[in-house]
């Protein structure tokens, strides 16, 4: 089949759906032929259907311009929630939200097929779309390339935390302070960085916030220099209120790091509680705190977890399982004309 990708250019510095859009074209590489949309409709007659890679950043002039079928990504569903954690910037999301419930609608009405990477977004989904469009809603695993196991790392007398991802204020980051801070008291000895090309008014509260405290904020980077990092942790945390799925997690466990991130939302999903990490409640930092020292202080359940981390996503998030599920998908479409 010929594949048309809209959304997806070589200035992308690949995170989020950006790193999606990378593992897609590795997993369906010699399956079907793929071609990325620039500028224009090009010759219809040259492609079967369109895959959206971002619902978010599609333009609704493309879509009304375009015969093709169209099979369509949505990553989120945080337009449909309430913003009930803590932010400087509450009235302007409530706003964002409102508005993109009036638009996104009409963007997925004209989707043959509603592709997701998490149960959650699944559920959500088709709790809120109308009768006719619920059995769109397709769930396609995600894919991740596990990591050749890391030769032993030398003895630190620093253990050092990870957190990453943008928008630090619905990623939990006003907790993960708070537990940070009673970690500290604990162990002295540890160290936390910060990445994610963060939102200016956002990392101005965070950088006020960790005055006095070690932590090093390393801004947005790309995929190579990001594994570098996470490689360098002992431990990855995603603390969300509220989270579709956590790509980062799954990277972690791809590079044999264990991980710590709430139990919400598609969160759950993403690793095997007590085996490969730890769940946690949102808006605790004791628990949060507990959770990091526990595997702080205990480096053989740390190198334990890193190796079934490895095992566990080769199984459920593998090359071969995204393209077959995609491979369906796009099957369908055209059989549906």
């Amino acid at each position: 089949m010929n594949i048309l990708l809209y959304g997806r250019s070589a200035t992308h510095r690949g995170t989020g759906p950006d790193t999606y859009s990378n593992y897609l074209i590795s997993a369906l590489a010699g399956k079907c032929t793929l071609g990325e949309y620039a500028q224009g409709v090009p010759q219809e007659t040259d492609w079967d259907l369109v895959h959206v890679l971002d619902m978010k950043h599609v333009t609704r002039g493309f879509l009304k311009e375009t015969t093709l079928p169209v099979v369509m990504d949505v990553h989120d569903t945080y337009w449909l929630e309430k913003v009930a954690y803590p932010c400087q910037d509450r009235w302007v999301r409530i706003w964002l939200n409102r508005r993109r419930r009036r638009q996104y609608p009409r963007i997925l009405a004209r989707a043959s097929r509603i592709v997701v990477h998490s149960r959650y977004v699944s559920r959500t989904l088709r709790e809120y779309l109308p009768i006719g469009q619920k059995d769109r809603v397709v769930y396609v695993p995600y894919a991740m390339t596990v990591s050749e196991p890391s030769p032993d790392r030398p003895i630190k007398n620093t253990s050092r935390i990870l957190f990453a991802g943008r928008d630090l204020f619905r990623k939990g980051f006003p907790t993960f302070v708070d537990a940070f801070s009673l970690l500290l008291k604990r162990m002295p000895k540890v160290e936390l960085s910060v990445v994610g090309q963060e939102y200016y008014h956002s990392l101005r509260w965070a950088r006020r916030r960790c005055q006095g405290l070690p932590v090093t904020f390393l801004g947005g980077l790309n995929p190579t220099d990001l594994h570098k990092e996470i490689l360098r942790s002992d431990v990855v945390v995603l603390p969300s209120y509220t989270e579709a799925f956590g790509i980062i997690l799954i990277e972690a466990q791809a590079l044999g790091i264990p991980v710590i991130g709430t139990r919400v939302g598609g969160i759950p999903e993403t690793m095997a509680e007590n085996d490969t990490g730890l769940l946690v409640p949102p808006y605790d930092p004791g628990a949060l705190a507990d959770a990091m020292e526990k595997l702080l202080k205990d480096p053989n359940r740390r190198r334990m977890m890193g190796e079934q981390g490895r095992e566990w996503i080769k199984k459920k998030y593998s090359h071969a399982l995204m393209a077959e599920s995609l491979l369906e998908v796009y099957e369908s479409v055209a059989k549906d004309g």
